[in-house]
């Protein structure tokens, strides 16, 4: 006898065969979420009655984990393998216990060859390498990694390893601001650049001889190689002495100006005269 000929009867006798399609329908499925304090580090989704692995140690790089608990309770440990496995019956947050590892920076400073100490940094927190680095008449401007990728200056340490970082520089520009040292004389403006070569005008004034350029009583030669690490204010020096003769030695920072050569000739053949008189 046929199934459908006896649907048919019970069909006719009133008799309700209940429709079971049990073999379509799915598993249930669940979220866990791992967290490695606020980090979300892995996000899977499970069926019910399933067992976890704990994430992989690439995931938890930065950390040594001790055990994972469910969200809320510490005490309430998530035990992975063994005839105790916990099993998944519902949307689950499963956070770590750990700590976080230690790590150090070292630096190489090229430029100027700088020996620096190492930092040590606790991964997953704020570290700050601004003013880490001063030298004289130079900025640094950012740190390079192994690739010669700029490396943030302060931020949260994310990288599980120890690393080394370049310094880079920039040398300081500076404003040179040059009076002519005489009423109704001009005022010019000048930049340069740190420990590179520099070069200040040669001014000229009726009836008087330039001596150069002074900070207080400190002649700066007209060319050289500027070493002064601040904004600046010179002044002109001038004379109207015709003996006097300035040489410029372009070697940088001189106490006074050099020996007035024209003025010791002028000496000397006073002083020869003198002698021929006496004789």
């Amino acid at each position: 006898m046929s199934m459908n000929f006896l649907k048919k009867i019970a069909l006719c006798a009133g008799i309700v065969f209940p429709i079971c399609s049990c073999g379509n329908l799915a598993p249930k499925s669940y979220e866990v979420n791992f967290y490695c304090g606020n980090d979300l580090i892995e996000t899977r989704i499970v069926e019910s009655n399933s067992a976890l692995k704990e994430p992989t140690p690439e995931l938890t790089a930065g950390y040594d984990i001790y055990s994972w608990h469910v969200e809320g309770n510490k005490d309430n440990k998530w035990v992975f393998v063994g005839d105790n496995a916990n099993r998944v019956s519902t949307d689950l947050n499963l956070y770590a216990d750990y700590t976080a590892k230690e790590f150090q920076i070292s630096f190489r400073d090229d430029y100027f060859g700088n020996l620096i100490n190492p930092l040590i940094v606790t991964y997953n927190e704020s570290y700050n390498l601004d003013n880490y680095l001063l030298e004289t008449g130079y900025t640094h401007i950012a740190w390079e990694d192994s690739k010669n990728q700029l490396f943030p200056s302060k931020g949260v340490y994310r990288i599980p390893n120890d690393i080394i970082l370049k310094a880079k520089w920039t040398a300081n520009t500076y404003k040179v601001t040059l009076k002519s040292g005489y009423s109704g004389g001009e005022t010019i403006i000048q930049e340069v650049t740190y420990n590179s070569k520099y070069e200040l005008p040669f001014l000229e004034r009726e009836n008087f001889t330039f001596l150069g350029w002074f900070d207080g009583d400190t002649r700066i030669s007209n060319n050289a190689v500027w070493k002064i690490d601040k904004d600046i204010e010179l002044t002109a020096k001038w004379t109207d002495d015709p003996y006097i003769y300035v040489l410029d030695a372009g070697n940088g920072f001189v106490d006074s100006y050099l020996f007035p050569i024209m003025t010791l000739i002028y000496l000397a053949f006073s002083l020869f005269q003198h002698m021929i008189l006496q004789i």
